[in-house]
């Protein structure tokens, strides 16, 4: 994700990539990231590992993330707190760092859009399971991800199942006692009783998919990403609409009008 950053600034004539971070001890560290990612606009830029190497910088207009929720939230903290406008696609951010992001925005008055998923698809595809959630009572989710993801599930799935439950209802209630002879066989329950399913396999970027059941009908919601590219409108929409937001934004469909 972090190139697929670099590659729509580089041939963006509205934006300007002025410092690129990276994870401590990863291979890229200390390269230059014109030659590393073949991008000579950005030659002489040298991949950093220090957060306030980047925070300090006097001509930042903007954060954009790709990291994980532990890295995340301290470089979203320190962003905050110089009130640079802060972008985020890193997945698993937990319900406490949620709410310490939140008060920190509320007492420095930041801006910060965490973006679940940057692809259009994927957003509606959410947008319309959280319709149709309203209407049935059985709910699953199945995702799927490159077996190198870290976290399970995804935020996709989490913010999707968020999504669901706004309708302060209960899925999945039982017919018959269940016994799982392998254990959790049959999947992770959430507080709603909604149930999410992780597949880790090659084959694709990521995908999704929102089962609803009710008698005599099976209703699926689903989306596939075959590639990064998918992500580039939503990386492009978030970038030319963070000025916009007020506060803490979670979700890209919050500013596809504004």
């Amino acid at each position: 994700m972090g190139r697929l950053v670099a590659s729509i600034i580089n041939q963006s004539q509205d934006y300007n990539l002025v410092f690129a971070l990276g994870k401590s001890k990863a291979d890229y560290i200390g390269k230059d990231l014109g030659e590393y990612f073949n991008m000579p606009k950005f030659k002489n830029i040298i991949i950093d590992d220090n957060i306030d190497n980047l925070v300090n910088l006097s001509n930042l207009d903007v954060i954009i993330d790709h990291t994980d929720r532990h890295y995340c939230l301290d470089l979203a903290i320190k962003a905050i707190t110089k009130n640079i406008p802060f972008i985020t696609g890193s997945s698993g951010l937990t319900p406490d760092i949620l709410e310490k992001l939140g008060l920190q925005v509320k007492e420095h008055k930041g801006k910060v859009l965490i973006v679940p998923n940057f692809s259009l698809g994927a957003v509606l595809m959410m947008e319309f399971a959280a319709q149709a959630s309203k209407w049935f009572d059985y709910c699953e989710i199945v995702e799927l991800h490159d077996p190198k993801k870290t976290d399970a599930p995804s935020g996709t799935s989490l913010y999707t199942a968020d999504k669901i439950e706004k309708h302060d209802k209960t899925f999945n209630v039982k017919q018959v006692e269940e016994t799982e002879l392998i254990p959790a066989v049959r999947g992770g329950i959430t507080k709603s009783g909604l149930r999410i399913h992780s597949l880790r396999m090659p084959g694709v970027i990521s995908q999704q998919e929102v089962n609803f059941g009710a008698n005599g009908e099976l209703l699926k919601i689903s989306h596939t990403s075959f590639n990064t590219q998918c992500f580039s409108h939503g990386i492009i929409l978030a970038l030319s609409k963070i000025d916009k937001i007020d506060g803490l934004v979670r979700g890209l469909e919050n500013i596809l009008n504004t």
